[in-house]
């Protein structure tokens, strides 16, 4: 009697099936919705590093300048129709970046966009969303001797460390500026010599200010003050940690409770 023939089982063809191939694309699907919080909250906190990191450089900068011109600091960012007054920026440059600029570089605007177009970003914030921006920090313009005698506020010349009202330690010198309102080019809003300039007016955020805006969560809700010493301490966006007496300790009408 002949044997009876086996046939082999027929073999699976390799591959997915196409339930298994949506299981697969489904779970994929899941993983990159758990992660992509994540994701952002690290980019996050990396360009709120990096922008650290710039403050500190442009905080040791203005040291070193001030060790270098007897204790003077430049002040508010006009033009050459203002002589005297200097774009901290163009200052600063000697030491962020090993460029010395002349005075008329300095007070040319032009002239200081492509300075620091072309140069490491030190002088903008990596979160601010236009890469066209090369100075998103603004300085602290408070004229102190005109508030001193009449009360009012005007911008100033560069001003000597020793003639601050309060110690160099204890005034905010550079701060992150507001976004929306900087202009790309044209650095004349980048001096806060006025309470409207200010996050703050009491306990009220001001709805334009030059400087950071009390609802910018960039870093969120803090910031990084560069103070008249050079130190650098995060502030958070509140009217106690970021008051008008930050920028100008005689305004004791604004002085945080």
């Amino acid at each position: 009697m002949r044997p009876e023939l086996t046939l082999p089982a027929p073999r699976r063809t390799a591959g997915f099936s196409l339930v298994e191939l949506l299981v697969v694309i489904a779970i994929i699907a899941i993983l990159l919705a758990v992660m992509a919080p994540s994701a952002r909250s690290i980019q996050r906190l990396t360009q709120m590093n990096v922008c650290k990191n710039n403050l500190h450089a442009i905080g040791r900068a203005a040291a070193q300048y001030a060790a270098e011109n007897d204790c003077h600091v430049p002040r508010d960012a006009w033009d050459t129709s203002q002589p005297g007054h200097y774009l901290f920026a163009g200052c600063f440059m000697k030491y962020t970046h090993n460029i010395p600029l002349t005075p008329a570089q300095t007070q040319t605007w032009s002239e200081m966009y492509k300075v620091l177009k072309g140069a490491a970003p030190i002088y903008r914030c990596p979160s601010v969303t236009d890469l066209d921006h090369v100075l998103t920090y603004v300085i602290n313009a408070v004229n102190f001797e005109t508030f001193m005698t009449g009360g009012g506020y005007q911008s100033p010349l560069p001003v000597r460390l020793t003639h601050l009202p309060d110690s160099p330690g204890a005034i905010g010198y550079i701060v992150e500026g507001n976004e929306k309102l900087l202009p790309v080019s044209y650095f004349g809003y980048h001096d806060v010599w006025h309470t409207s300039h200010m996050t703050f007016v009491g306990t009220t955020p001001q709805t334009s200010p030059r400087s950071i805006h009390a609802d910018d969560m960039r870093h969120e809700g803090k910031t990084t003050v560069v103070f008249f010493d050079g130190h650098c301490e995060d502030r958070n966006l509140t009217p106690h940690d970021f008051p008008v007496t930050l920028f100008n300790p005689l305004h004791t009408a604004y002085a945080p409770n």
